[in-house]
């Protein structure tokens, strides 16, 4: 083990939502959460004059995810039943702390500073639509059902990273 007393990362969880039963057997939800990551392992580089240096890893990385959630679900149709679901979420990343230590200050004096990235919000929509026939038409004409599935989603950034910077040192233009 490279560093045995490094703290377990720990999640914390938060949900809270409403549901109510519309008229056809539809039941509509709309739910809001937060997940918060701490501790989260990163890497620190280690080093100085004369030295060759070496690698650890220490607890500085953290993530915030907030988002909403609007569901339509109709379960129980006698022919025609599915669901949809739209799903809006953003996040925020982070490190604290020194990415690198020397014996040159000035060769890690910018990692000194707190790291923020905010995600911006992602929305996606899955939908299932499934049309068929009541079970007590007979074994030849019921029970049968024929269903489709759709999902969309928003694409997230990708880091442009042709020199390998660490993320804190990429210029906002580098995110695409």
């Amino acid at each position: 083990m490279l560093n045995s007393n490094l703290r377990p990362g720990s999640t914390t969880m938060y949900e809270v939502g409403i549901e109510h039963v519309l008229p056809f057997d539809a039941v509509l939800k709309v739910g809001g959460y937060a997940k918060y990551n701490e501790d989260q392992v990163t890497r620190i580089s280690v080093g100085g004059t004369g030295l060759t240096g070496y690698a650890t890893f220490r607890n500085g990385n953290w993530e915030d995810v907030r988002g909403l959630e609007l569901q339509l679900a109709r379960t129980s149709g006698r022919f025609v039943s599915g669901m949809a679901t739209y799903e809006l979420s953003n996040s925020r990343t982070g490190e604290v702390g020194f990415t690198t230590i020397n014996n040159d200050p000035a060769l890690f004096a910018a990692t000194a500073k707190p790291f923020v990235r905010a995600q911006p919000a992602l929305g996606s929509l899955r939908m299932f639509l499934r049309l068929g026939t009541p079970a007590d038409w007979g074994a030849l004409r019921g029970g049968w059902s024929v269903g489709t599935v759709y999902e969309w989603r928003k694409g997230g950034e990708y880091a442009y990273n042709p020199n390998v910077l660490p993320s804190r040192e990429l210029p906002d233009e580098n995110y695409i």
